[in-house]
């Protein structure tokens, strides 16, 4: 399925945190009137983009990342039924570049995640979102979607296990009439392998723009390569590629129950291009496996679904 990337400016991305993180107080609030964002994650975000300029290049990277990620999230706000509980658990573990996967907050923001792909997404912003109650996520009062955010390829197996049975109970309860296993294996990417790879294509490619009498700046010829359809397929492509690298071995081994109508896995990733200015290009990718056991009609439905969802974030 296709890569969705985007790319903002440093004030670009303060501008949209900043209406997100008011967003979300007002919304907080109306639940916790004593709720304040200062002393979280949240408002250290904040502060650093108000002292951007004196921070470390890492620390620069990991504020841009934070707050393009937590603002492009801000459409769910005035759609879902979302707990205000949950939603302050975005401010939880502080500000920790070097270990924020393993921080609290991944797990609701993913849940959040998924449920803007729905709210911004033509065929289905239509449709009932829920994200109060014992269910990560139900979409249309039908549709029970189990979130989960391995952190080890040996947890991979162990969350689609998890996530079957919560799909089995909530069909039993009466919750749901069917489910999606939702998986996030940006943890399990290799990030690395993906920035050389992302950097050396780049790299060469501007190379060429720069023999050209017209360009003026490596800021206009970086904006030009990130639009260029040919350099998005090439990218694409490896980000497919390591996707799968993931998923596939486990495959052969995923039995699910006829409550799940399949799996949607995906990754996120945040590449930075530092020229003359700052650029944050956020892409992201879904794909899915399709529960075999589904009559004809409900593997269209699901696959139609599936497609439906690659928008950005």
């Amino acid at each position: 399925m296709s890569l969705v990337v985007s790319n903002k400016t440093p004030e670009a991305v303060k501008l949209s945190y900043l209406s997100f993180l008011e967003d979300l107080t007002n919304l907080i609030k109306k639940k916790n009137p004593k709720f304040d964002p200062s002393p979280t994650k949240l408002g250290d975000i904040k502060r650093n983009l108000n002292n951007f300029d004196n921070l470390s290049f890492k620390d620069q990277l990991y504020t841009l990342d934070l707050a393009n990620k937590f603002s492009n999230i801000e459409p769910l706000l005035d759609i879902a039924e979302v707990c205000a509980d949950e939603l302050q658990k975005l401010g939880k573990g502080g500000f920790q570049p070097d270990n924020d996967s393993e921080q609290e907050y991944n797990s609701i923001f993913y849940e959040l995640a998924m449920a803007t792909r729905y709210v911004k997404s033509p065929e289905t912003s239509s449709l009932s979102i829920n994200l109060v109650g014992i269910t990560d996520l139900v979409i249309d009062s039908s549709i029970a979607i189990e979130c989960k955010y391995p952190r080890s390829n040996k947890q991979l197996m162990k969350n689609i296990k998890i996530a079957k049975k919560q799909i089995d109970k909530r069909v039993k309860d009466g919750i749901a009439k069917h489910g999606i296993i939702a998986l996030d294996l940006s943890h399990l990417l290799n990030y690395e392998l993906y920035g050389k790879f992302f950097n050396n294509v780049l790299k060469k490619i501007h190379s060429h723009y720069r023999q050209l009498e017209y360009v003026t700046s490596d800021s206009y010829i970086y904006n030009t390569i990130i639009k260029n359809k040919e350099f998005i397929d090439i990218v694409t492509e490896f980000g497919r590629f390591l996707l799968e690298t993931i998923i596939s071995p486990h495959k052969k081994n995923i039995s699910l129950s006829e409550n799940v109508l399949g799996i949607h896995y995906e990754y996120s990733n945040t590449f930075i291009i530092n020229s003359d200015e700052i650029m944050i290009v956020r892409a992201r990718e879904l794909s899915y496996f399709t529960n075999p056991k589904l009559c004809d009609e409900e593997k269209r439905k699901f696959e139609e679904l599936s497609h439906a969802l690659v928008v950005g974030i």
